[in-house]
């Protein structure tokens, strides 16, 4: 069993997220200490625990010490093989963060997986919904048909809001028989330049309570002012 020591480098929960969904694809144990040790609140968070969970239902996988305010946990993933599962996270807790465990197990699942996530969509110190539906999953399009939408958006501390997704597979881990036969069969992802910029495209959200005062309005103006010289700016806002 590997062991991760949580407090290197960051001392965030990206570490936990990518152990996770590398676990799944490899097939190998791991023991993590010393979780989020970087953070004011040290532990798990309930969207770390949702991840837990839900993998244990798309991948198979066993957890344990996953509750909130954990500190150390094992886990010992199964095989992806995909479902349909709806899941809340129960706080503003993000909904991004919570797909970054799962979704690159499910792009080479057995089978599609379709979710239904109630949390936080855009909330403090992780990305925002629409950073991870443009700028993020077209990566993962190369391994898997992807369908997003949200339905509702939410917002800190409230949440509440809900996305849905659906991911067919392109290539089953399970076709394959090991991750590194799967790896050789894949095309790599080569981002090393900066692609030539052609346009701006420039959206705002804010809760609804905030529409009365052009809330989104006014952060996309401040933002547009300091874009538009370096090249044209497709403006939207919604609440």
């Amino acid at each position: 069993m590997l062991t991760l020591d949580g407090s290197r480098y960051e001392g965030g929960g990206q570490m936990l997220r990518t152990a996770m969904a590398l676990s799944c694809l490899t097939g190998k144990d791991f023991r993590m200490m010393n979780i989020r040790a970087g953070r004011n609140k040290p532990g798990l968070k309930m969207q770390h625990v949702t991840a837990g969970k839900l993998l244990m239902k798309l991948c198979d996988a066993k957890c344990a010490g996953f509750f909130e305010g954990s500190r150390e946990i094992e886990f010992f993933p199964g095989k992806p093989v995909g479902g349909v599962v709806a899941v809340d996270i129960g706080t503003a807790g993000s909904v991004t963060l919570l797909l970054q465990s799962v979704l690159l197990p499910c792009c080479f699942a057995e089978k599609r997986t379709i979710l239904r996530i109630t949390g936080g969509t855009d909330v403090a110190w992780s990305m925002s919904n629409d950073y991870f539906a443009h700028v993020v999953l077209p990566y993962y399009r190369q391994y898997a048909d992807i369908e997003y939408s949200v339905e509702r958006r939410g917002f800190y501390p409230v949440g509440g809001g809900q996305v849905s997704i659906k991911i067919v597979p392109k290539h089953g881990l399970h076709e394959f028989g090991s991750v590194d036969a799967l790896r050789a069969h894949l095309q790599p992802l080569l981002v090393v330049e900066r692609g030539r910029l052609f346009s701006i495209k420039l959206m705002a959200s804010a809760s609804s309570d905030l529409a009365a005062h052009k809330v989104a309005e006014q952060q996309a103006e401040a933002a547009r002012i300091r874009l538009v010289s370096k090249s044209t700016v497709d403006v939207r806002h919604s609440y």
